[in-house]
């Protein structure tokens, strides 16, 4: 018993950590005006993306619409993003339930009724070196 505590305690010591040194830049295109804000979710898994609880998020202003988030656990992100053109911080409707600010996803992910699925809107951070993902917004 002892002996498989040692193999365990050793393996782990030589078994270097799980890096955190991944970057994601995110790049929106597409805006209609430089008013308000960007505002990028990053989303770990679908039943956050579903519960709408970004696990991380950054706002950029309009005029720059681009933002890198630094030392990420590398995995899969999903991402989507609006364009807070009043800055109520919320992604406003028409009355009819469409769209009233632009909105956008990874890989320009495109559903006709609601969002589109996470596997669609995700990117593979590495554990090192950065990924660009660009994203097309749609009114």
């Amino acid at each position: 018993m002892v002996g498989r505590i040692g193999v365990a305690v050793l393996a782990a010591a030589v078994v270097p950590a799980a890096a955190v040194a991944g970057e994601l830049e995110v790049v929106v295109s597409g805006l209609r005006s430089t008013d308000g804000a960007v505002r990028i979710g990053l989303f770990t898994s679908a039943e956050r993306f579903a519960d709408r609880t970004s696990d991380h998020s950054a706002d950029a202003p309009a005029s720059v619409a681009r933002a890198l988030f630094t030392d990420l656990p590398a995995g899969r992100y999903g991402i989507a993003v609006y364009h807070d053109e009043n800055a109520n911080h919320r992604h406003d409707m028409t009355l009819i339930g469409l769209p009233a600010e632009g909105y956008g996803f990874a890989n320009d992910a495109f559903s006709f009724f609601g969002p589109p699925g996470f596997d669609e809107m995700v990117v593979e951070v590495p554990a090192d070196g950065r990924v660009v993902a660009p994203i097309t917004l749609r009114y």
